[in-house]
C-alpha cells in the first residue's frame, strides 16, 4: 500500500486497525491469518494468508448460484467465523461477497478487517461505516448498534449466495436506506421454508429478535446457539465444520501458489449484483492525523510467532519459499 495515497485517503487509521486487531487474534481456520507486517519509506505492507481460490462469489458467477444444501456448507463455515470473532470481541462491519475468499481446500476463509472493531458485549458504537446493501438497519439510524450488525450482513450475504441479488436493492442511497428499514422482505418461492425462516430470521429489523443475536431466556435458547439449532442447519456437525470435514461446494482448480487464475480477469468485484452504492465510512472512531513521519516502526511492525518458528526451521523449504513467491508475484 501506498503510504501517499493512503494519507490522501485519510486511510491510516483503518490500516493500523486492522493490522493491531488481526495481530492480537488466534488462528481460526475462517478467518484470515497476518504473518508479517513491515513498512519502507513509501509503503506499508500486510503479509497474509494467500488464498489461491480467489472470491467465492467469482466462482458462483462463473459456475451458477448454489443450492442450498450446497450454501449450507458455506454458511456454517462463516457463521463458525464470525462466532470466533463475537468471543474475541471484535465486530466486522463490512462483510460481503469480495470479503469471503476460498483457500487452497475450498473452503472459505473472512477478510478485510479495515473496518473492524473491538467491541464487547453489551458495547455499541455509532461509527456509519461497510458497504450499503449489507448494513443493518439499526447502523442507519445512528442509534448505536453492536454485534448483531453482523448477523444482519451475514444473512444478506446468505440471501445473495442463493438469489444473487443482495436483499434491498436500490438506485439511489436513499432509497436503499428506506427499503432496509421499512421495507417487507421478499423472499424467493424456489426456496425452501426452512430457509426462508432463516432468512427472516437473521434478518429481523428487530436486534433484540434477530437470529444470532437475540438473549437466551428461561424458555428459548438464544445466540448463536439459536442459529446453529435453526431447522435449515438440521443434522450438521458442527465439530466437522469446524475441522473442515465436509466437501467444499466449489473444487479450485488450480492449485498453483504462484498463478492467480482464480479471479476475474480484471481484478474488478465479482459479486453477483451491481456495484455497491456506497462504500460508507467516518472516522469518529479513530484520529486522522497520522502522516509518513509519524508512525514508529513498533507500531506496525509484526512477526507472528508462527511465521518465527518457519523463518527458525523451514525458511528454505519449497512450500515456504513459493509462498514469499506468491506474495512477490501479487504485490507487482
Amino acid at each position: 500500500m501506498n503510504k501517499q495515497f493512503v494519507i490522501k485517503k485519510n486511510n491510516y487509521q483503518y490500516i493500523l486497525s486492522e493490522r493491531n486487531i488481526l495481530a492480537e487474534l488466534p488462528s481460526n481456520p475462517f478467518v484470515v491469518k497476518l504473518h508479517y507486517a513491515f513498512q519502507t519509506d513509501s509503503k506499508l505492507y500486510l503479509i497474509m494468508d494467500y488464498l489461491s481460490g480467489g472470491e467465492l462469489f467469482y466462482h458462483i458467477r462463473k459456475n451458477g448460484l448454489l443450492v442450498e444444501n450446497d450454501c449450507k456448507i458455506y454458511c456454517c463455515e462463516l457463521i463458525l467465523g464470525i462466532e470466533f470473532l463475537h468471543k474475541m470481541n471484535i465486530i466486522h462491519r463490512d462483510l460481503k461477497p469480495e470479503n469471503v475468499l476460498l483457500k487452497s481446500n475450498g473452503h472459505i476463509c473472512i477478510t478485510d478487517f479495515g473496518l473492524a472493531k473491538e467491541l464487547k458485549d453489551g458495547a455499541t458504537t455509532r461509527t456509519l461505516c461497510g458497504t450499503s446493501e449489507y448494513m443493518a438497519p439499526e447502523m442507519l439510524t445512528k442509534n448505536g448498534y453492536g454485534k448483531a450488525v453482523d448477523w444482519w450482513s451475514l444473512g444478506a450475504l446468505f440471501y445473495e449466495m442463493l438469489n444473487g441479488k443482495a436483499p434491498f436493492t436500490a438506485k439511489t442511497p436513499k432509497e436503499l436506506d428506506r427499503k432496509i428499514l421499512t421495507e417487507k422482505l421478499s423472499l424467493p418461492v424456489h426456496l425452501s421454508s426452512n430457509c426462508h425462516s432463516l432468512l427472516k430470521g437473521m434478518l429481523d429489523r428487530d436486534v433484540n429478535k434477530r437470529l444470532g443475536s437475540a438473549k437466551s431466556t428461561m424458555f428459548s435458547i438464544g445466540g448463536v446457539a439459536a442459529l446453529k439449532n435453526h431447522d435449515f442447519f438440521q443434522g450438521i456437525d458442527w465439530l466437522d465444520i469446524h475441522d473442515e470435514l465436509y466437501t467444499p461446494p466449489v473444487i479450485v482448480t488450480n492449485q498453483s501458489t504462484n498463478q492467480p487464475s482464480n479471479q476475474p480477469s480484471n481484478h474488478q468485484s465479482s459479486q453477483l449484483t451491481t456495484p455497491p452504492l456506497t462504500q460508507r465510512s467516518n472516522t469518529s472512531d479513530t484520529t486522522n492525523n497520522l502522516t509518513t513521519n509519524n508512525l514508529p516502526n513498533y507500531l506496525f511492525n509484526y512477526l507472528s510467532t508462527n511465521l518465527l518458528t518457519n523463518l527458525s526451521t523451514n525458511f528454505f523449504s519449497n512450500e515456504f519459499t513459493n509462498q514469499l513467491i506468491s506474495v512477490s508475484i501479487l504485490e507487482d
